[in-house]
């Protein structure tokens, strides 16, 4: 047994006082005798007997109280050294990007590979250690000290946020002998938590905590002010920056940039512990894949210093009108070859082929459409398709309900005949975005000559209202796609020449639910829809970078391709192509973890007496020497704060007893 402060052992000598008191405070007793009280001789010499047991056993028992606190003070400690003979090896080394951070000795992951090498070299050449990394699932096992130090010498902070209970759970399923952990981290909070399997008294468990002094600022999120971006027109952007220092950020610069070009800069200042908004714009002039970077500049933790997110605007919007014969205003609308390519093809003369190429089916009376292609417009609907479904009025309405069954619509109840005027519209739907900022009374909107009321309207999101607050142009959300039924005619002259036309019927030609690229986060489990991927035959969609490519598991559901990518498949942030036939699809953005930019650590004496082992761990500081480290010791000063309480107990029990006796 050895001690950790072997000074104190100096304090033994307190141990005498007790007997020194005693013996100060002795009494001589002095013999009297007299002869009429001869029989109480016998009883004083039993009393005086009994006394002085007493006393001998309250000055023993003050004597080992003294004792044991100067022992407990003194920190006994056996070493085991059991880590290098009957316990396997276990070194685990946090690599996450929060160990990019530095204290007053610098970079802590340099320290922490520095202590690692000499903990390799303190074995001796035929021992075996296992190395394990905090970030992603990167364990190397059974390891010469060599071979340990050449895995270390490659080691690099990385994306991820292995938990530390995890890879314990792992090491006990994977070995024989009680494992002996060595953790080398800043012990940031989201890679470990208090866990039952830790407070195994066999497990060995010694740690090097580092301070990281570092602050951090992030990126958040990012995100559009709407999920459909059209073509010609700017797209607000909102990006989220936190501020995780107890200092406020003053000036904080911002960038983004849109396939690698500056779009914009500015500056942005921060509360303590707080976040703020940042809101530029992005002009969306071409067709493609847009890959926009939101960037700031924060030293030295630069791992989330960046978002990715995106636009993908893939190809020409197809439009297919049909009716008894073309609309001028609508052929006059879509006349743009660069963003649609609108066709109108007679009600009996419509490939299923080009329902299926088609984004956009515009239908207006009078029209006659089978019941074969109304189901297949139907079915359609889901997937992604926009229909627009105009009438012109008439007194009877069953034929449009005839068209509105087929297409599996609600059903119009009546005709108005009266003249009316619309009067609000809903400027907060996509359908006006960038059309409509703000409703105005005094807007000078079109009149309407006649108009229907459909029988049920539960099923209709209301877009625009007559002066009798009723709604004339519904909208209703089926699967991925879109239907807009207008209760009156929009291609009469009247509306047709009115200003709101345009905007109105070039959104809901253009609007596809959602053409932001989708996103996952790097390290975690994701899924990927895809919508509008005309997959043939058994070509593969593959997930490609400029480092390599997977194919990721892939299946359907009735209105998109599902892509699903395992944990750790991607472990780096940026853009990656989705790629089919060597043709690139879509884009993927990939974000780093939030949890990983928050700088919220376990401090030394929370890891010892609530997470590991309920105190029995040991730390130590990170200038200790391998050979420490390596030799786990066990920590005795408890039990001699117990022996310490067991002597205070007795001796009251004593004293409790004797006044008790004397008493009766």
């Amino acid at each position: 047994m050895t001690f950790q402060n072997p000074a104190i052992l100096y304090g033994l000598a307190l141990a005498a006082l007790p007997l020194i008191i005693h013996l100060i405070n002795l009494r001589k007793y002095r013999k009297m005798y007299f002869s009429s009280l001869w029989f109480l001789k016998n009883i004083q010499y039993q009393t005086r007997r009994s006394r002085k047991i007493h006393e001998w056993i309250i000055l023993l028992l003050r004597t080992l109280l003294i004792a044991s606190l100067v022992m407990a003070f003194a920190g006994p400690i056996i070493t085991t050294n059991t880590s290098k003979k009957s316990q396997a090896l276990h070194l685990i080394v946090d690599n996450t990007l929060s160990m990019q951070g530095s204290n007053q000795k610098g970079n802590l992951f340099d320290q922490a590979k520095t202590k690692a090498y000499e903990v390799c070299d303190a074995l001796e050449t035929n021992q075996r250690v296992n190395i394990h990394f905090t970030a992603a699932a990167n364990s190397q096992w059974e390891l010469s000290p060599q071979q340990a130090k050449e895995v270390l010498s490659a080691a690099e902070p990385s994306h991820g946020a292995r938990k530390i209970n995890s890879i314990v759970k792992n090491i006990y399923e994977k070995s024989n002998i009680a494992p002996n952990l060595v953790i080398l981290s800043d012990f940031q909070k989201n890679i470990l938590q208090p866990d039952t399997i830790f407070r195994d008294s066999l497990l060995a468990i010694n740690i090097v905590k580092y301070s990281n002094e570092s602050q951090n600022i992030s990126i958040d999120t990012m995100w559009f002010e709407s999920p459909l971006q059209i073509p010609g027109q700017n797209a607000m952007l909102n990006i989220l920056i936190r501020n995780h220092a107890n200092d406020e950020i003053n000036e904080l610069p911002v960038k983004v940039e849109v396939n690698g070009e500056l779009l914009s800069a500015g500056t942005v200042s921060i509360a303590p512990t707080a976040q703020k908004v940042y809101k530029t714009t992005a002009e969306i002039e071409d067709l493609g894949q847009l890959k926009i970077t939101a960037l700031i500049d924060d030293n030295p933790l630069t791992f989330d210093n960046k978002y990715y997110s995106g636009v993908n605007i893939s190809s020409k919007v197809k439009i297919i009108e049909t009716g008894a014969k073309p609309s001028p205003y609508l052929k006059a609308l879509y006349d743009e070859p660069d963003f649609f390519e609108h066709e109108f093809l007679p009600a009996d003369n419509i490939p299923l082929s080009e329902i299926n190429k088609a984004q956009t089916i515009i239908v207006h009376q009078p029209v006659e459409i089978s019941p074969g292609l109304g189901n297949a417009i139907a079915q359609a609907i889901p997937a992604g398709k926009n229909i627009l479904i105009i009438p012109q009025v008439k007194e009877n309405p069953a034929e449009i309900n005839q068209l509105l069954e087929t297409f599996r619509l609600p059903q119009i109840d009546k005709i108005i005949e009266d003249s009316t005027k619309i009067k609000e519209i809903n400027v907060g739907h996509p359908l006006f975005n960038n059309a409509i900022e703000a409703f105005d009374e005094q807007m000078n909107l079109p009149a309407i000559e006649n108009y229907y009321q459909l029988a049920s309207e539960n099923s209709y999101a209301p877009l625009i209202y007559n002066d009798l607050n009723q709604a004339i142009l519904f909208h209703m959300k089926r699967g991925n796609g879109n239907v807009y039924m207008f209760t009156f005619d929009a291609l009469n002259r009247q509306f047709a020449t009115h200003a709101l036309f345009v905007p109105l019927f070039y959104n809901a030609a253009s609007i596809r639910n959602k053409n932001t690229i989708p996103s996952i986060t790097s390290n975690e489990a994701g899924t990927v829809k895809l919508t509008g991927i005309n997959k043939r035959g058994d070509s593969p969609i593959k997930i490609r970078h400029k480092k390599g490519e997977f194919i990721p598991y892939m299946y359907n559901n009735p209105n998109a391709t599902m892509l699903a990518v395992r944990e750790n498949q991607i472990n780096k942030p940026g853009f990656y192509d989705i790629v089919l036939e060597d043709s690139v699809v879509n884009l993927l953005a990939v974000n780093h973890q939030k949890d990983e930019s928050i700088m919220d650590f376990y401090g030394s004496e929370t890891l010892l007496n609530q997470v590991f082992n309920y105190g029995l761990a040991n730390n130590f500081d990170i200038d200790a020497a391998a050979e420490e480290i390596l030799n786990p010791v066990e920590k005795l000063w408890r039990y001699f704060i117990i022996i310490a309480l067991i002597m205070i107990l007795s001796e009251i029990a004593l004293i409790y007893f004797k006044e008790k006796s004397y008493k009766t």
